[in-house]
């Protein structure tokens, strides 16, 4: 079938401050979740993505659409795609840490407060992954680990545009993306290494243009949620498609686990 969305742009990784910069230019204003949810519009900027194609052809009103969604994925002429024997874990990074060790210090996870849930995290602790772990499918059995996630995404702080916050220079902007960068590259070899130390093969795939990543982790048959609202459009998508979503105590900061645990599912 002949996709409808253009994939005509591949960014190939943030491994720098600077490539961080690059990404933010170009990317970091497209929306696709605040889009699902009529909260920003895609077609002006993003003609031939999947934002503006969910735009023209979503029918539920205020409601998200999955099933347009996956249809939409579903048409994409996309040959990276997850094997049936991948563990597809997405990562929310780049404004998601807000300190140097995020994977052991959930204070240093950027967090925000949920009415009637609690405070939920973006980035999460090395213990909610400890809580998804023994639900996934063993490594012994043939499955291995993808990490999923964009170093240089930033819509959270000042960085998005400098312009537009009085007294915020480039060269500072600069700085807290290079500072977030850093972070985000220590923090993804944690959780590397932490499927590693439980045998699994566990490779961190390159960033591509968002539609390319979210087709990705759409495509999953084993998918392990991260925090934020893109990655539980993921979820619902994953889900959607017959296949299986992991989550803990989903995303909750630990300091409030004893409110939210409750409102979440259960992996």
């Amino acid at each position: 079938m002949t996709s409808t969305v253009s994939e005509d742009v591949h960014f190939t990784g943030a491994t720098s401050w600077r490539a961080a910069s690059t990404w933010r230019d170009q990317w970091n204003w497209y929306r696709l979740g605040d889009t699902v949810k009529g909260a920003t519009q895609a077609c002006a900027r993003f003609p031939k993505t999947i934002a503006c194609a969910y735009e023209r052809k979503a029918t539920n009103g205020s409601r998200v659409d999955v099933a347009t969604l996956v249809r939409l994925v579903e048409q994409r002429n996309q040959a990276d795609i997850p094997s049936s024997k991948s563990i597809v874990v997405h990562m929310r990074l780049g404004d998601g840490i807000r300190g140097p060790d995020c994977w052991e210090r959930a204070d240093d996870c950027f967090s925000y407060y949920e009415p009637q849930v609690g405070r939920l995290l973006y980035t999460l602790p090395r213990q909610y992954y400890a809580r998804v772990l023994p639900h996934m499918p063993p490594a012994a059995d043939g499955y291995d680990v993808v990490l999923v996630g964009a170093i240089g995404h930033n819509t959270r702080s000042i960085l998005p545009d400098t312009r537009i916050v009085p007294g915020v220079t480039p060269s500072k902007a600069a700085a807290v993306v290079r500072q977030e960068t850093e972070w985000s590259e220590i923090y993804v070899q944690k959780v590397k290494g932490f499927f590693e130390a439980r045998e699994y093969t566990t490779r961190v795939r390159k960033e591509r243009d968002p539609d390319t990543d979210f087709t990705f982790l759409a495509r999953a048959h084993t998918f392990v949620q991260g925090g934020g609202g893109y990655s539980g459009l993921v979820a619902r998508l994953v889900s959607a498609s017959g296949m299986r979503v992991l989550r803990g105590a989903h995303i909750c900061d630990p300091r409030t686990w004893h409110v939210c645990a409750g409102k979440a599912p259960a992996a």
